[in-house]
């Protein structure tokens, strides 16, 4: 054999050779990858079971925990159940006791207001007493006598009026048309009017409560003993001048009828009189 050939017989081998072992290599690297793979998948694979076992194992630590909580709130709830029954049972014992609270505030309530109301209208009759005694005409049996022979009729009516002052008791009742049950003003004149003289009414006893005297009577600018004054206040007062004593020449101007405190006289001005109204005596 040639060496030359020789020589290109053994690169031809040894190149061969080479190839084989390349050939083997890449045989057992593509062998290996499945191989390597499978390992990475079972190593994944036995990691995601350990972290499985491990939040399992959490789950059931919880779980436990749970567990323990609810039987703990299962002994707990006798005893909150009847903590419970003992609040609701306080609870309708307090809106018991505010419902009684609050029906207790609304009588004192009412009864302020009533007291308040009671307050003024006593506080009204002391102011008004006040005028009343700074303004009283001194009417008596003394000043009487002058008029104790005197049968007119003024002087029957200043008689009665006189009676009802000292011994009437007769009281102020805006609602009232009765000695018993007492009267204002206007109708203390008008019953005065319709009594005072037995037998003989001075106006008709057709009249009935209610119905004031200058509604009834002439006005008249020269008033004489027993015509009436009325007044801007409301009050219908009869008129009379009186000796201050018995024999004396001086007189005073007084009225006299119905007030809050009962039939009482007063001097003419005691309050702002409004006119003065003529009574149609018999003898007149």
């Amino acid at each position: 054999m040639d060496p030359s050939e020789e020589k290109d017989l053994d690169q031809l081998s040894h190149q061969i050779e080479q190839r084989e072992r390349l050939s083997r290599r890449r045989a057992w690297v593509i062998s290996l990858i499945p191989i390597l793979f499978a390992v990475a998948f079972l190593a994944y694979t036995i990691w995601q079971i350990t972290q499985a076992q491990t939040e399992l194992t959490q789950t059931n630590a919880e779980l436990a925990s749970v567990d323990n909580e609810m039987s703990d709130l299962r002994t707990q709830l006798p005893e909150a159940q009847a903590t419970l029954t003992a609040v609701q049972v306080l609870a309708e014992t307090l809106e018991e006791d505010l419902s009684e609270s609050q029906a207790q505030l609304l009588e004192s309530q009412a009864s302020l207001a009533t007291a308040t109301a009671q307050l003024a209208d006593a506080q009204k009759e002391l102011d008004a007493a006040r005028v009343f005694a700074q303004s009283a005409c001194p009417i008596n049996e003394e000043s009487l006598k002058e008029y104790s022979g005197d049968f007119t009729p003024q002087s029957e009516v200043l008689i009665y009026l006189l009676e009802a002052q000292l011994f009437g008791n007769i009281p102020w009742n805006p609602g009232g048309f009765s000695i018993e049950e007492g009267f204002n003003s206007p109708d203390f004149a008008l019953f005065v009017m319709q009594n005072a003289l037995s037998g003989y009414p001075l106006v008709s006893p057709d009249y009935q409560p209610g119905t004031p005297p200058w509604n009834i009577l002439e006005v008249t600018s020269t008033p004489q003993n027993g015509d009436i004054a009325y007044y801007q206040s409301g009050y219908s007062m009869f008129y009379y001048e009186l000796p201050v004593s018995y024999g004396s020449r001086e007189t005073m101007k007084c009225v006299i009828g119905m007030t809050p405190l009962g039939v009482i006289a007063q001097k003419l001005g005691f309050a702002q009189e409004l006119g003065f109204l003529k009574v149609p005596y018999p003898n007149r």
